[in-house]
């Protein structure tokens, strides 16, 4: 009976540290002209290991996405898809089917292409809404 409280315990400190973690999934700002295209870099830094993550991208008007890739954080076994949303976001996924976790702590994790219409007027937001990463016990983080 005592084993099983300290189990309880440790599992309840295990997800407070988890909690606690500093992990953000996030776009530096960065500048556009309008007719012009730039790669841009959606950053994870993260001090939890994640094997997969969802995430949709809101474009503001005037600004399309193309060219969606996963840098070299990633491993041989991560799998990534882009599909349109019906309200014009973009929802983006990944995962691993062995469970391996992205590489490293800091740094880009997905890259795109950005280009402004010729009559784009900015400035606007680009935003990462319901944004969930799961670690390596399975468990779900969100990170908006």
């Amino acid at each position: 009976m005592v084993s099983k409280k300290y189990l309880l315990l440790i599992a309840a400190m295990g997800m407070s540290l988890m909690a606690a973690a500093t992990n953000r999934f996030f776009i530096e700002d960065f500048s556009i002209s309008p007719g012009e295209t730039r790669t841009v870099s959606i950053m994870l830094d993260n001090e939890t290991a994640f094997t997969a993550f969802q995430c949709d991208l809101y474009l503001p008007d005037g600004l399309t996405a193309t060219n969606f890739a996963l840098t070299e954080r990633k491993t041989s076994n991560h799998s990534f898809s882009t599909s349109l949303l019906p309200e014009g976001a973009i929802r983006m996924m990944s995962y691993s089917l062995q469970i391996k976790a992205y590489a490293g702590n800091s740094g880009a994790l997905v890259t795109f292409d950005v280009t402004a219409s010729d009559d784009f007027t900015g400035p606007s937001t680009i935003a990462l809404r319901n944004s969930l990463f799961t670690t390596l016990n399975g468990v779900e983080v969100p990170l908006d």
